[in-house]
C-alpha cells in the first residue's frame, strides 16, 4: 500500500524508521516484561490456610501485604491468608514466638533479636530494602541536631518496633543512651497524629501516611528521613532491609512447598508495585487506610515508591548492615555476630540466577535507565551513528540526550570529594561542552542534536517542565506560610549576594554589566535547570545570539 501512495524512496525510508523503532521497542518490551514463576502449588500445598502477623498494617511500610491480598495473590497459590494486626512489630514478633500466628510481616531486625534470644527465626523475601521511617520533632520544639533530643519524649509505633530502633539508632551515633529519653507508644494512625499536636510527645517516629499527615498539617519539622535512597545511603552505607516477612526455621522447613507459594506470591506483589501506576495501587488499597484524605494518601505514596525491594532478596550488605545497626545500641547483639549468617533463608539468599538475579540486573540503573535498556540503546546509536543514519527526530534525540546526560551523571556521582558538592549536574552540563569544543563528538551526533534543540524548541519545553513541575511539586500551605516568613530575609541576603558577586566580578576585570547579568544573575536564579539555561535562551532572543 506504501508504494502505490508514495514513491519508492520515501517508502524505504518510512520502512527503515518502522523497522528501527519497532526493534528497540521490541527489545525495550522484552526486557521489562513480567518474568512467570513456576505455581508452587503444581505441588502439594502442606498448609493452605496461614495466620499473618502485621504491625499497623495501614502503615505504607506493609503496603505489600495489602495488595497481596486485595489482589488475590495468595489466592491464586492456594493460599487462604489469615491477617492479625498488631500496633507495633514488636508485638507482632511476640505473637510469632508464641505461636498466634504462622508467620509475620515485619522488619528484619526482629530476626537478629530472635537469634540473638536463642530462637531460629528466618526472613523469606524482602518486602522493603528502606526502612521508611522518618525522624521529626514538633515544629515549636527548639532543635538543632541529634543530642538536642534529650530529655524528650519521643513517639514510637510501639516498644521494640523498627521505628523504636531507628531512633537507638541515630542516637547511639549522636553519643546517646538509650536511657536518655522517653519512648511513648502512640501506634500508626489517628492517635499517633493527635499525640504530636496536642504536645503529647516532643518527637516522633513513625511511618506514612502519618509523617505525610503531619507534614501537611504543618506539625512538624522532620530531622531524619528514611524514605530516599540517598539518605539511607548516608546512614547506613547502603540498603538496610527494612519489612520482610519472617517465620520460625521449623515451621519453615516442615511446609517448604506452603512457604514457597507465600514467597511467591509476594514477589509477584513486589513485581506489581515496581510497574503499576500510583492510581492503580491507591484503587487497591481500602479508603479506611487514607486517613480521610486520598490526596494526601496519594503524596505519601509517592515518597514511598524507592522503599519497597524489587528482586525480594535481601543482600549479604544489607544483613550487615541491619546487624551493625543493632549492634550500635543493642549489647546483647555485639555478641552475635554469627545472626547475620542464619537471619535469612538460605534458599531465597542462592536461588537460582533465574529471574531473582536477571531482576538485580535490570534494578541497576544508569540515571533512571536499566542497565540492559542502557547497553541496547548506546549498541544501537553507535550502530546509527557508524552508519550515518542519526536522525534530528525526537525518538532518536531523547535517547542520543538521555544516555549522554546520565553518562556524565553517572561519572560524576562516583567521583571522590566531587560527587559531594554536586559533581552529577556539574559533569552533566560541562563533559557534553567541552566535547563539542574540542571536537570530540561525532560530527553526525553534534549537528543532529544542535538542529533539534535549535528548530524544535526542544529547550523551551525542559524549562517549562523543570520549573512548572518543581511549583506543582510544593505542598501549598507550607509555601504560602514559608514565603512570608523568609521573604525579608531572602530580599536582603539576594541583594547583599548580588552586589558581593558584582564586586567580585569587577575586581577580577569582567566588568560590572558582564559580570551581573551573565555571572551573578544565572547562579542566583536557581542553578543550571531554572536558571543558567533559561537565561541562555531569554539572552540570545533578546540579542539575536545562539543560546
Amino acid at each position: 500500500m506504501l508504494g502505490r501512495q508514495y514513491s519508492s524512496s520515501v517508502a524505504r525510508m518510512a520502512g527503515l524508521q518502522y523497522n528501527r523503532r519497532a526493534f528497540t521497542a521490541g527489545m525495550a518490551s522484552l526486557l521489562t516484561s513480567p518474568l512467570c514463576l513456576d505455581l508452587a502449588h503444581a505441588q502439594q500445598i502442606e498448609r493452605s490456610s496461614l495466620k499473618l502477623g502485621v504491625a499497623n498494617r495501614a502503615h505504607l511500610y506493609y503496603l505489600p501485604v495489602t495488595i497481596a491480598d486485595r489482589r488475590g495473590y495468595f489466592r491464586d497459590y492456594g493460599l487462604t491468608v489469615t491477617t492479625s494486626d498488631f500496633e507495633g512489630g514488636g508485638q507482632a514478633f511476640d505473637a510469632l514466638l508464641a505461636g498466634s500466628v504462622d508467620v509475620a510481616a515485619g522488619a528484619y531486625e526482629h530476626t537478629l533479636r530472635a537469634q540473638a534470644m536463642g530462637q531460629d527465626v528466618r526472613a523469606v523475601i524482602e518486602l522493603g530494602r528502606f526502612p521508611g521511617v522518618v525522624l521529626a520533632v514538633g515544629k515549636d520544639r527548639p532543635f538543632k541536631s541529634i543530642p538536642d533530643l534529650k530529655g524528650r519524649k519521643i513517639g514510637v509505633t510501639a516498644p521494640s518496633s523498627s521505628s523504636q530502633f531507628f531512633v537507638l539508632y541515630l542516637m547511639a551515633k549522636a553519643g546517646l543512651a538509650p536511657g536518655d529519653v522517653s519512648f511513648v507508644g502512640v501506634g500508626g494512625g489517628e492517635r499517633a497524629v493527635d499525640a504530636m499536636k496536642t504536645g503529647e510527645i516532643d518527637a516522633i517516629s513513625n511511618l506514612d501516611p502519618v509523617i505525610t499527615r503531619l507534614q501537611q498539617d504543618g506539625a512538624i519539622r522532620i530531622v531524619v528521613d528514611s524514605r530516599f535512597p540517598r539518605v539511607n545511603y548516608d546512614i547506613f552505607g547502603g540498603t538496610n532491609p527494612a519489612a520482610v516477612l519472617y517465620g520460625k526455621q521449623e515451621f519453615i522447613a516442615a511446609n517448604p512447598v506452603t512457604m514457597q507459594a507465600l514467597v511467591n506470591a509476594f514477589y509477584k506483589t513486589l513485581r506489581w508495585i515496581a510497574t503499576a501506576t500510583t492510581d492503580e495501587i491507591v484503587d487497591t488499597v481500602p479508603s479506611e487506610y487514607f486517613l480521610g484524605d486520598r490526596a494526601l494518601y496519594v503524596k505519601a505514596l509517592k515518597a514511598n515508591l524507592l522503599v519497597y525491594s524489587r528482586t525480594g532478596v535481601i543482600t549479604r550488605q544489607g544483613m550487615g548492615s541491619a546487624l551493625k545497626m543493632m549492634a550500635t545500641f543493642d549489647p546483647v547483639e555485639r555478641t552475635m555476630q554469627q545472626s547475620v549468617s542464619v537471619a535469612a533463608s538460605p534458599e531465597l539468599l542462592h536461588a537460582p540466577w533465574w529471574p531473582q538475579g536477571w531482576w538485580r540486573i535490570v534494578d541497576t540503573r544508569i540515571g533512571i535507565v536499566p542497565v540492559p535498556i542502557y547497553v541496547i540503546l548506546v549498541a544501537l546509536l553507535a550502530g546509527f551513528t557508524y552508519t550515518g543514519d542519526i536522525k534530528g527526530e525526537v525518538s532518536i534525540m531523547i535517547a542520543v540526550l538521555v544516555i549522554g546526560g546520565f553518562t556524565c551523571a553517572e561519572i560524576g556521582k562516583r567521583m571522590p570529594v566531587l560527587r559531594n558538592v554536586g559533581a552529577g549536574a556539574i559533569f552533566a552540563t560541562f563533559v557534553p561542552s567541552a566535547l563539542a569544543y574540542y571536537k570530540l563528538l561525532p560530527p553526525q551526533i553534534e549537528k543532529s542534536v544542535v538542529e533539534f534543540t535549535k528548530y524544535t524548541n526542544f529547550l523551551y519545553l525542559f524549562i517549562a517542565c523543570i520549573i512548572v513541575g518543581s511549583i506543582l511539586s510544593m505542598d501549598r500551605k507550607v509555601l504560602v506560610q514559608g514565603f512570608f516568613k523568609i521573604f525579608v530575609p531572602l530580599a536582603i541576603g539576594s541583594i547583599a549576594a548580588g552586589i558581593v558577586g558584582t564586586l567580585v566580578g569587577m575586581l577580577l576585570g569582567l566588568g560590572a554589566f558582564h559580570t551581573f547579568f551573565f555571572v551573578v544573575i544565572p547562579i542566583m536564579a536557581g542553578g543550571v535547570g531554572e536558571g543558567a539555561i533559561p537565561l541562555s535562551a531569554g539572552y540570545a532572543e533578546i540579542l539575536g545570539r545562539y543560546a
